[in-house]
């Protein structure tokens, strides 16, 4: 397993948004964890974490299992969970899927 601790810096330059954070784990083919924060929100809120887990499926595929969190039980948390997370992360897989797909 590969030493996680790492940071990283996501820039989209001209909407002025910085997303940063740290590798939590790292397995390659396996596992990879890493906690996330916009530069944007408040100090308040928490950083997320991220955690996804490569599982081979038979003949030749792969599940990617997602958690993300934590959430409390707010309104305004839980809209960002369903609104925004979940959606994004509906939106973007779905293209990766799309993207994988269209290379075999």
């Amino acid at each position: 397993m590969s030493q996680a601790g790492g940071a990283y810096h996501l820039s989209w330059p001209q909407m002025n948004w910085h997303l940063r954070g740290h590798y939590t784990s790292f397995d390659p083919g396996k596992r990879l964890g890493f906690t996330w924060k916009w530069d944007h929100d408040s100090q308040e809120a928490g950083e997320r974490e991220v955690t996804i887990i490569f599982e081979p499926v038979a003949p030749d595929g792969t599940r990617l299992r997602l958690t993300h969190g934590p959430y409390i039980d707010t309104p305004e948390d839980q809209e960002l969970r369903i609104e925004h997370h979940l959606a994004g992360w509906k939106h973007f897989l779905s293209r990766l899927q799309q993207l994988l797909g269209a290379s075999r």
